[in-house]
């Protein structure tokens, strides 16, 4: 096991430890060769450096700031409840790897997520520090009534400020709300701090709520999707995909629709709410069976 739990520990070549996990509680540990690590366990302090860090058995972020610009890859399930994630570099899930996003309020920054496994988002809202991207490649399935929005700045140097998430649903993948009764929130803003978050979304996969409303608040910036948005009633429930702002360009092959298992009961809606809508190429729209501009 290396420990650091105050000191401030800086490693100028590589790591390799796949023999003994690192635990990081405080204090600060700076990586600026590559590290494989057998497991990592962060719940206070700072990882900082520029290396890359391959962790090839459980991680959990429980706490701490992870401001590493280099590429992190999580090669097992893992897990991210409490903490800041940012510092420039990637935050990579491999395939057949699940990421549980649970616990309280946590804070995202200047990274990029790639995911090619699963992304579990189960409870503990979001809060934009920075601007990020979110490349989705697997299954990203939101499990709550839950928020990735500019709300609640740490502190008053992040007050009246707007921040950006490009959430990229690609070819293939799927962004699901599949549990929440209520209103998930992707983007939102705070009046009181002056703040606005915005969650831009470009859907060439499938965007399918399942459970309760998916509100999105969008950008100014168009993003162009040629995938599916769909509601999927199971219960005979009506859930909801909610556009509140941002502009989306649906191009040639996208589809808007909604299924019910019960076809006695409502199957659900995409409601149009202040965003705009975009529909360029002509033919290959299927609007099946509802969009209400109210």
């Amino acid at each position: 096991l290396i420990r650091i739990s105050g000191a401030n520990l800086s490693f100028d070549a590589g790591l390799d430890s796949n023999i003994a996990p690192l635990e990081i509680t405080a204090g600060s540990f700076s990586l600026i060769g590559d590290a494989s690590l057998q497991s990592l366990a962060f719940s206070g302090g700072t990882l900082a450096g520029t290396g890359n860090i391959t962790i090839n058995d459980t991680a959990t972020f429980s706490g701490g700031t992870l401001s590493n610009s280099g590429n992190i890859t999580l090669n097992a399930d893992s897990s991210w409840s409490a903490g800041t994630i940012t510092g420039g570099g990637t935050l990579n899930i491999a395939s057949a790897t699940t990421f549980s996003i649970d616990g309280g309020l946590k804070y995202l920054g200047s990274r990029t997520i790639n995911n090619d496994g699963t992304i579990n988002w189960v409870s503990g809202s979001i809060q934009q520090v920075d601007n990020s991207i979110i490349n989705n490649n697997g299954t990203f399935d939101i499990q709550g009534d839950i928020s990735l929005a500019n709300t609640q700045p740490p502190n008053i140097s992040l007050f009246n400020t707007s921040f950006t998430t490009l959430f990229n649903n690609n070819s293939g993948a799927t962004l699901l709300k599949s549990a929440g009764s209520g209103t998930a929130n992707l983007g939102g803003y705070s009046n009181y701090f002056g703040t606005a978050g915005f969650v831009d979304i470009a859907n060439n996969g499938t965007l399918d709520v399942q459970s309760g409303t998916l509100n999105i608040l969008g950008s100014s910036n168009p993003t162009n999707s040629i995938g599916i948005f769909k509601t999927t009633s199971t219960d005979g429930s009506a859930p909801l995909i909610l556009l509140s702002s941002g502009v989306f360009n649906l191009n040639s092959g996208a589809t808007i629709a909604a299924t019910s298992s019960d076809q006695s009961s409502p199957s659900g809606l995409t409601r149009l709410e202040g965003a705009t809508l975009n529909f360029d190429g002509g033919t290959g729209f299927d609007l099946t069976p509802d969009i209400s501009p109210f």
